[in-house]
Formats: structure tokens, sequence, C-alpha cells
């Protein structure tokens, strides 16, 4: 979905089309100015809610731009996670300065509903309600306040899907693997090395793919990685060891565009 006002260069288009993509448009999801956050990047982050109401289907993927699907996620996307009826929407919680708080939205999964979606589009609207939240994710957890409490989100991290339903409120807690966030592999290597293998969406969050040493095929040994304790931002292979999938996977959506583009 391409926000409302803004159009996508036409080669560019092609490419997306080529590659299988279906191009729609979404609605300005616009908020008071008083309210806009801060940062340049989420000027217009409010829009994003407009996948909730995209009632035409059962449930409804979002995934941000930095995100990248490594794994069959059918099972996500039958919509089965939502086997009660007061479930809103489904997200992995987030890794935030050294607690699992909040429910990340860089990957979520929405039970689409029209009614929903005017219900938080009035929020919106409400001035007893808002206030400049800095994203949106900040925004849908305080919409959706079920992952404030540390201890019992402690044990949502390991536990996922079986974990105590009874704590989930609106949210299904949706295994690590449906969204990855890449600062845990510095910030809780030991966490990160023992889900690994579970993946299914990585989330490019400290460092985004394309902000990291090009490299395909294969991750850096882990003679070549820095030590966790020892990285940060400045050091170019820090937070990236799963960068490779990403340019992989540009390289061969750029060979797929190409090849159809010609056909």
């Amino acid at each position: 979905l391409v926000r409302d006002g803004f159009h996508l260069p036409e080669e560019e288009e092609k490419k997306l089309n080529a590659v299988g993509w279906t191009i729609g448009k979404s609605p300005r999801v616009d908020v008071d100015t008083k309210y806009v956050p801060n940062f340049a990047r989420y000027k217009t982050t409010y829009t994003k809610l407009a996948a909730i109401g995209l009632s035409e289907y059962e449930c409804v993927l979002l995934m941000d731009a930095d995100t990248l699907a490594v794994g069959n996620i059918d099972d996500l996307l039958s919509c089965n996670v939502f086997d009660r009826p007061e479930y809103k929407v489904a997200g992995t919680l987030d890794y935030y300065r050294g607690n699992w708080y909040h429910f990340n939205t860089g990957s979520i999964l929405w039970r689409a509903s029209a009614e929903e979606m005017n219900r938080v589009y009035d929020l919106t609207k409400d001035d007893t309600f808002m206030k400049r939240f800095q994203s949106d994710q900040i925004f849908l957890n305080t919409v959706y306040p079920d992952r404030t409490d540390v201890q019992k989100n402690e044990l949502m991290s390991e536990k996922g899907l079986e974990s105590n339903k009874d704590d989930w409120g609106e949210v299904v807690n949706l295994p690590w693997g449906y969204n990855a966030q890449t600062h845990v592999e510095v910030q809780l290597p030991e966490f990160w090395d023992k889900h690994l293998s579970d993946v299914k969406i990585f989330h490019f969050t400290e460092k985004k793919g394309w902000q990291c040493p090009e490299r395909y095929g294969s991750p850096p040994s882990n003679e070549e990685m820095p030590l966790a304790k020892d990285c940060n931002n400045k050091i170019p292979l820090c937070f990236c060891r799963e960068a490779y999938r990403w340019y992989d996977s540009l390289k061969l959506a750029s060979e797929m565009a190409e090849s159809a583009t010609k056909a």
C-alpha cells in the first residue's frame, strides 16, 4: 500500500509488479500538528493504522520496510492465532533498554476489522487520549496496554504461543521468530543464539540491512564478528551478522525484475 499523495516512480512500480507485488493506495491518517512525532521518519506513521481496516481479509500482516521474511509464514497467515474474540492484534515482544517491554510493531498481524479501525481512528482525534506519541509503536501500546508487566513479559518471551493466554489481553503473544529484532544479537546474545534457528522474519532494528557491509551467501564467521560486549554502531559488522540475507534478497528481486521486464 502506497500512502495517498505519494507516488512511486513509474520504473520502480514496474519492477515491483514484475516480482508479484500488487500496488494499492492507503488513505492518509493525519493527526493534529501538536501530536505529530518529533522524529522525521515518524511524521506519517499513523498511516500504518489503515491496515486494520482491510476487512476484505480475515487478517493482515503489516511488515515495516526494514523487515525481511526468510521462512515460511503460511501458518501465521492462516489467521488461526485469533482463536479468542478479544484478540485484536498479534505481536512479538520488544526488547527495550534491558527489558521485554511493549510489543514491537515492525511486524504485526492484525485481525482486520472496519469497526476496530474506526475505534482506533477516533482515538487519534480524541484530545483526552492523544499526546505527542513518538512512534506508532508507543501509540499502539497505549491503545492495547497489555505488555507493560515486565515479569509476565519475561515468561512470554520464552514460551511464545505456549504462554498463559489469560495474560495476553487483546494482543496475541507471537513467538520471537516472527519479529527477530537484530539489536538483540548484541544486547542479549544467548537468547539470540538460542532462537536464531526459529526465525522466520528478521527485523533490522539497530542497523538497517542496507546500512550494513555488502555481503552475500553466508554470515561473517565467528572469528570476524566482534564480541557482543565490545559492539557499538561505529563498528561495521556489529548488528549486521544476518544482513547478508538482505543483500541476497535484493539481488534475487533485482534479477527477477530484470528478467520479467525483458519478457
